[in-house]
């Protein structure tokens, strides 16, 4: 199953966002709802059993969970008005941007959209290919901004995003 986190979507002449698919979003909230379904249906029946804390602290994680979640699976903008890109959406200044924020710059430094493939191997066994779309910075940094499930959706989010800055597109999902 091929999943996409991420769509883009131009809001003016200068402006695309790639925002999180509804799919994306639905599951940022409901992960942490399950665990306070678990916590809650503890809290009013309790847990018995060989070992009564383990749904507690699964109920606990997948709860946790939800700002980390929300935190990965937020929108990406890129101005050309303003000059610059920044994780997140809404409006932003020039002057806003810290130089120390890993996620947020000046397009000026950017100078080229690449993909990359990696293989997620999960605890169970079994992996699955995750397609990463980041901006190279002249200086050589990466900036990700967004990670999918499916190549074609990736393809098609960077080749726009690369057209949109007019940079190269480093395309190494197949290498």
């Amino acid at each position: 199953i091929s999943i996409r986190s991420h769509e883009s979507m131009r809001e003016g002449g200068n402006r695309v966002t790639l925002r999180p698919t509804g799919l994306a979003r639905a599951f940022v909230v409901l992960f942490p709802l399950v665990g306070a379904g678990v916590i809650g249906y503890g809290l009013l029946f309790g847990f018995s059993g060989r070992v009564p804390w383990l749904p507690w602290f699964v109920g606990a994680v997948f709860l946790l969970a939800g700002p980390f979640l929300r935190s990965l699976v937020r929108p990406f903008t890129l101005d050309r008005g303003l000059g610059i890109y920044w994780n997140g959406a809404g409006e932003k200044s020039a002057n806003s941007v810290r130089v120390s924020d890993a996620r947020a710059g000046p397009l000026a430094d950017v100078h080229a959209v690449q993909i990359i493939r990696e293989q997620v191997r999960m605890k169970e066994g079994g992996s699955y290919a995750s397609y990463e779309i980041n901006l190279v910075l002249k200086h050589g940094r990466r900036v990700n901004v967004c990670d999918h499930g499916d190549l074609s959706g990736t393809r098609a989010d960077a080749a726009r995003i690369a057209t949109f800055l007019r940079v190269p597109l480093w395309d190494a999902a197949d290498a």
